[in-house]
């Protein structure tokens, strides 16, 4: 692999649509959302577009209106912690096991840009 800083902000705006699949209709996504003139930003925005809606996805269920995601760690879920350079063995069979199951050709280019970070960071 090249050398140069691994981005892993494309990756986790992909986990978070994939995660968020079953409304994506019902969610619009600004990655990297500038809050105020830089250099204060945010890795990604997500507004809810019906405030009397009930996400299916149990992290969409505490959305509000306007919901804040920053990226900081990889721990406990399985695409988040694609996007580090902790992947074990098994993690990685895992991983790929998800990745199989996809489908939907959006679902899988989103599959793919996790994909991609992850063999950037675990490359060896």
């Amino acid at each position: 692999m090249g050398e140069g800083k691994i981005q892993w902000h494309p990756g986790f705006v992909a986990v978070v649509d994939l995660e968020l699949a079953a409304d994506r209709g019902h969610l619009v996504y600004e990655k990297e959302y500038n809050l105020n003139r830089k250099p204060l930003q945010i890795d990604l925005l997500v507004l809810k577009k019906d405030r009397g809606l009930r996400l299916e996805n149990e992290i969409g269920r505490l959305f509000r209106k306007y919901n804040l995601m920053e990226y900081k760690s990889p721990q406990g879920h399985v695409w988040l912690k694609a996007l580090s350079d902790q992947m074990t063995p098994d993690s990685l069979r895992d991983f790929w096991e998800q990745i199989q199951g996809i489908s939907g050709k959006y679902d899988r280019e989103l599959a793919d840009a996790v994909l991609e970070v992850c063999t950037r960071a675990n490359w060896e």
